[in-house]
């Protein structure tokens, strides 16, 4: 036990440490907060300040160990177990935060916040009715949490409860009407639902919030910004990308109606996408998002199109096709693929591991490999294979073409070379129905709002068929009416 005099001392580097942590000065915060936690290591609040000074300094592993020491004093620090959630919730181990989360609810049962984070980590873990519990129970102590309705509107839009989604974003906006966040998730369900009237000017939120991968892609542009007021006749504008490479191709259709505003369109887009994108309609020229752009006099963002045109569901521009692949580059590929001896499908089950829901629509080739029906030529349109879809590729039954793709020209000809495209929600889809080829496009229940809710058809895409999850996250019932319609074509 320690001695008075080296208790008192221990006690004044604690405050010491607190009050340099308090502002804002973590370093020296933590040489006092070490040395009080060892001339005091019975001191849990000791251990709780240097695991919060650490996390602070980006020391996550060793924050966790001194919080770990805190909560190991036997103390109810309802505090302690939320920081421990905190730091896990950053290091990824899910499944933990959310038992110290709940483990620090249950020691502050009226702490809403804690509720919160007890959602927040279900959610992540695809437990969405727990999840939509939890928040309840948060708005149960505290019914004007705009953060709580936020989060519940979300996991019910994900449960496909719509409407009861739509009226908790509803409430979170009216609570905090300056919130991005509720705005932008509004606008998700909005424009799945088809409502284009109050979505798309819910969707310009997507620049603030942090949901939004359009708030990394914000430019500060000295041009001002153009959405369908102002004459543009005679005027250069810029229209550029801002999201994936699909949103890309799903809205640069808009290009022909802004250079039949009497406009010249310079068109900036991913580089994949710069040649391909050279013979679009009505563009003057296309330039790689890392090119310096030639002068102009006004810009826009490619997806805030829909809101400057004032889009509904009736006027979405949907031609046959607005995107041709290059004869040449067909003509190649006819070759290399050889003799047709039976119809051919190209095939994509993956999109871009880094998307936050490619978990939801992406799945290994192996849970496909079974359900694909004989009789057809199989290939993958997969430009870039994961490491464990190679071994399914090695049996013969897809025949891989990665190696031969440089850009999204050579994946324009693949698609122009196949019968039917079979594809997850990802930018070969939209290619190949900007193409107006017969598009086939798996959706899970989380589809995106692009595809809109139920229906098997797109207004984008005349020659789309969509095959939706009717189980959320399960695939073989989707794979057996695909495999059921390519036997009975036709495509």
């Amino acid at each position: 036990m320690p001695s008075h005099h080296t208790a008192t001392n221990a006690e004044a580097l604690h405050l010491a440490g607190a009050a340099a942590a308090q502002r804002g000065r973590p370093a020296e915060a933590l040489e006092l907060l070490s040395r009080a936690a060892r001339l005091d290591p019975r001191n849990p609040l000791v251990h709780f300040n240097l695991s919060a000074t650490l996390a602070a300094l980006g020391r996550m592993e060793a924050a966790l160990g001194a919080v770990d020491a805190a909560i190991g004093l036997g103390v109810a620090l309802p505090q302690a177990h939320r920081l421990r959630g905190d730091l896990l919730k950053a290091l990824g181990r899910f499944d933990p935060a959310l038992e110290s989360y709940t483990r620090a609810a249950a020691l502050a049962p009226r702490d809403a916040g804690l509720r919160i984070e007890c959602g927040n980590m279900l959610a992540m873990r695809d437990r969405m009715e727990e999840a939509v519990r939890a928040f309840g129970e948060a708005l149960a102590l505290d019914p004007a949490s705009a953060e709580a309705h936020r989060q519940r509107g979300a996991a019910l839009s994900i449960l496909q409860a719509h409407t009861e989604a739509l009226a908790s974003l509803d409430r979170a906006v009216e609570l905090a009407p300056g919130s991005a966040d509720a705005r932008f998730m509004r606008a998700l369900v909005l424009l799945a639902a088809g409502d284009y009237a109050r979505g798309f000017p819910d969707h310009e939120s997507r620049w603030s919030s942090g949901l939004s991968s359009s708030s990394r892609e914000r430019r500060t542009l000295a041009q001002p910004l153009w959405l369908g007021r102002e004459n543009l006749a005679g005027l250069r504008i810029l229209l550029y990308s801002e999201q994936g490479l699909g949103d890309t191709l799903q809205f640069c259709r808009y290009a022909s109606l802004v250079a039949e505003r009497g406009a010249t369109v310079v068109l900036q887009v991913q580089q994949p996408l710069v040649e391909l994108l050279r013979q679009l309609r009505g563009v003057a020229e296309v330039v790689g998002e890392k090119e310096t752009p030639p002068p102009f006099d006004c810009h826009c963002p490619l997806m805030s199109l829909p809101l400057a045109f004032e889009t509904r569901l009736e006027t979405v521009p949907a031609l046959p096709s607005y995107l041709s692949a290059d004869p040449a580059r067909v003509a190649a590929w006819r070759q290399r693929l050889g003799e047709r001896r039976a119809p051919r499908v190209g095939l994509m089950w993956n999109g871009n591991p880094d998307n936050p829901v490619d978990r939801y629509r992406s799945f290994p080739l192996a849970a496909w490999l079974p359900h694909l029906p004989p009789g057809f030529e199989y290939y993958s349109l997969q430009r870039f294979v994961r490491a464990e879809d190679r071994e399914a590729l090695r049996d013969g039954i897809v025949r891989d073409l990665s190696a031969g793709q440089s850009d999204f020209g050579d994946a324009a000809a693949l698609c122009e070379c196949m019968d039917v495209v079979v594809s997850v929600c990802t930018s070969v889809a939209h290619l190949s129905g900007a193409l107006g080829r017969p598009t086939w496009v798996l959706l899970s229940q989380l589809a995106d709002w692009r595809w809109l809710l139920e229906r098997e058809d797109s207004p984008r895409y005349p020659t789309a068929r969509l095959y939706r999850q009717r189980v959320r996250g399960e695939w073989p019932e989707v794979f057996g009416r695909v495999a059921a319609d390519l036997t009975r074509g036709p495509f």
